[in-house]
């Protein structure tokens, strides 16, 4: 599976074959049938691994964040390292996956890729919650609303961080969305913010 989404992320789903990954991850044909059905299977496969993956991280390292100033610090660094891979920009797995299958692939996984986005909203809605029982963030906040914006961010720049080979793009609209953010911070925690 990590050889399937490397090459997912350097090829594409398309330019990817069964052969390739079972080349590059030194297994044979044998193994690769027994634990998946076929290329499409192992889509989905790799598309729930690397989507917990991701959850994982967040979940873990979100909890750690106790006010609204070392959110904006999170969000920098969380999105900015899942973009990197190596000295090569990959872009986004589930942003690949969307836009390289199928049709009918798509109503397969459309239903996998939502449940995925809704697990990551929710993970940044519940910091906002946080936030606003801290006081950080004012009651009207959009909690949803800016938990989508935050994740659109990332995948659309993901993409173009895969087209230009770099992180411009996301550094761009990450420091914008933060300068956003801060719009709905109580107006007593306004003067410590930083963006």
């Amino acid at each position: 599976m990590h050889e399937a989404k490397q090459l997912f992320l350097e090829k594409g789903v398309k330019g990817t074959t069964v052969d390739e990954i079972i080349e590059n991850s030194a297994t044979g044909k044998g193994q690769f049938y027994y634990y998946f059905k076929n290329k499409e299977n192992l889509i989905s496969e790799v598309i729930d691994h690397y989507g917990c993956e991701v959850l994982a991280a967040h979940l873990q390292s979100l909890a750690q964040v106790k006010n609204i100033v070392h959110f904006m610090e999170w969000i920098q660094k969380a999105f900015d390292l899942a973009i990197l891979k190596k000295e090569r920009v990959g872009g986004c797995l589930l942003g690949v996956v969307m836009n390289e299958t199928t049709s009918e692939q798509k109503d397969k996984l459309r239903k996998q890729l939502i449940n995925l986005l809704q697990e990551w909203r929710s993970l940044i809605n519940e910091r906002f919650d946080f936030f606003k029982e801290q006081g950080y963030l004012i009651q009207e906040t959009p909690n949803l609303e800016l938990a989508d914006f935050l994740i659109t961010i990332f995948e659309g720049a993901a993409l173009f961080g895969k087209v230009y080979q770099n992180t411009h793009h996301l550094q761009v609209g990450l420091h914008h969305y933060c300068l956003y953010l801060a719009s709905y911070i109580s107006p007593k925690y306004r003067v410590n913010i930083t963006v």
